[in-house]
């Protein structure tokens, strides 16, 4: 996670109904800054951070966009 947010409350597992937790991403995701990028073809890119959730049950992991409108 960044400093400026943080994850929005966690929902159940979609998979198995477990607890989620949220997980720093692997360091190959951290050496590419942990962001995804639209636009790859116009002069000004739209980024945003991504977090991970992870179920303690059955580690189905999710990633989410921190900034999901700034991808619009």
């Amino acid at each position: 996670m960044n400093d400026q947010t943080q994850p929005p409350p966690t929902k159940p597992c979609p998979e198995c109904g477990g607890e989620r937790v949220t997980v720093q991403l692997s360091t190959v995701l951290q050496a590419a800054k942990q962001r995804i990028s639209v636009g790859f073809f116009s002069s000004q890119s739209k980024t945003s951070y991504l977090y991970a959730l992870t179920c303690t049950t059955c580690g189905y992991t999710a990633l989410y966009a921190e900034q999901p409108g700034n991808l619009i």
